[in-house]
Parts: C-alpha cells; structure tokens; sequence
C-alpha cells in the first residue's frame, strides 16, 4: 500500500494523523546536520502586525457584561533581514478549495522590506525547517508561532487545516492589526483597499452590503506539530517546499 493511500484510508475513516506524533518521528530520524537547520533563522524574520476585515466584525459579551469586538484576520505583515523566498498562492483558495500543488509559486522579498501573505502563505513559509512553526516578536526568535486547527481535516470535512497565529508569551497579535477594506458612503459597500486587492479581492465580492459592525534537542510543541503538518500534507498533496 503507498504512503498516499494509507494516509487517505486513516483520513476516511476517522482515525486521523497525529501530527505531533509525526513531526517528533521525522525529527528523530534526521542527521545533526539537518537538525540544526531547525529554527535556525527565526530570528531573522520579524513579525508587524495582521492583517484584518473590518466588515467581518463580530461583538460578543463576556464577563461583567462587557461588550469585546474581534475581527477576522486573513493576512501578516513581515520583514526579514536577508533577502528571502516566500511562498506565493492565489488567494481565493481555502480550508474547502483546497491548493492544487502547481498551484504553489514563490517570490523574491528583499531583506529589510515588509511584505504580507495570506494565512496559507503564512503556513506554507512556516514549513520550512529553518523556521519550523516560529518568527520573531520583538527580541524574542521564538515569539510567534504558527498552530493549525486541526478537527475538520481530519474529519474530512475541509480540505486544510485552518491556520492560526499566536505569540509564545503574553498578548495577543490581533491587538496589532490593520484593516485591509473600507466602507464607502457613498455607494453603502465594503470593499477591499487598491493596494490589497491583488492578493485578497476574492474575500469580499466586489460589491457587499455592509455588515453589523529556550533551545535544547526536545522541540518544543509546535515545532513538531509543523514538520509534522507539512509531511503530512506534503505526502497527500505533493506539496513542495522548496522554493
């Protein structure tokens, strides 16, 4: 039986993959030389802010009958200080679409230069070993951390995890975010700001009615659940990380 079809046999049939499991496998098997690549260059890429949808608000209350607002995140700001290769995905895919494979392209970023990425970006740059799941927040390399949400894939019911963002210590990145649309009066619509349009057009319809407003040789957690992730899709998908 191959890889493929006993991975999709476990998925069928509700047994699913442990990632964790499967990244500690991998990371086990690995020489030193491949180890040390590991997180290697976390500390050269840098966190900004997210990327956010002003008309996908959402108010709930929470104790002492306080109102708390969140929005939807679907992007990243980021720097690096070397010149680097991201990936580069259309990005009307999603958790149901799923990424075809050839589908999968790279560009060129200059070191110093802010650039953003979709979530799925995001995930696909954090497969690479020499960031393996982490960036930088401030002077902590491993500050932010990429963690996938994992339940529905492994149901069958999406065809990708869904991607989160968090930080390894106090806060949280959506305190630090910019809205990528704006609402014109003058039509009563939402729409998506020129200079993101390219990259995030597919998120909103071009006309929508406005809405209710430390290092050692145990890796930690999300490390492996990342190695993890992108053998495993790597092996369902063909995806290639090597950009």
């Amino acid at each position: 039986m191959s890889i493929n079809t006993e991975l999709n046999e476990m998925l069928s049939k509700n047994k699913g993959v442990n990632i964790h499991t499967e990244g500690k496998k991998i990371i086990s098997s690995m020489t030193d030389g491949e180890r040390s690549v590991l997180r290697s260059k976390c500390h050269t890429l840098h966190f900004v802010k997210l990327l956010k949808l002003d008309s996908k608000r959402a108010d709930r209350m929470v104790a002492g009958q306080e109102t708390r607002v969140s929005y939807k995140a679907v992007g990243v700001v980021l720097y690096s200080d070397e010149d680097i290769v991201v990936p580069d995905i259309p990005g009307h895919y999603n958790k149901d679409t799923g990424i075809p494979a050839e589908e999968v392209k790279s560009r060129k970023i200059k070191a110093g230069e802010h650039f953003y990425l979709t979530y799925y970006e995001f995930m696909f740059l954090m497969f690479k070993p020499e960031y393996a799941g982490y960036c930088t927040r401030d002077d902590d390399p491993y500050g932010v951390y990429f963690s996938p949400k994992m339940p529905k894939f492994l149901s069958n019911e999406a065809k990708l995890p869904t991607p989160t963002i968090n930080f390894s210590k106090a806060g949280s990145p959506k305190e630090m975010m910019d809205a990528i649309d704006e609402y014109l009066p003058e039509v009563k619509r939402w729409v998506i700001k020129e200079e993101y349009r390219e990259k995030f057009g597919s998120y909103l319809p071009n006309i929508t009615p406005q809405r209710k407003q430390n290092d050692s040789d145990v890796m930690p957690t999300s490390t492996n659940a990342t190695i993890g992730l992108a053998e495993t899709l790597r092996k369902k998908y063909n995806y290639d990380y090597n950009y």
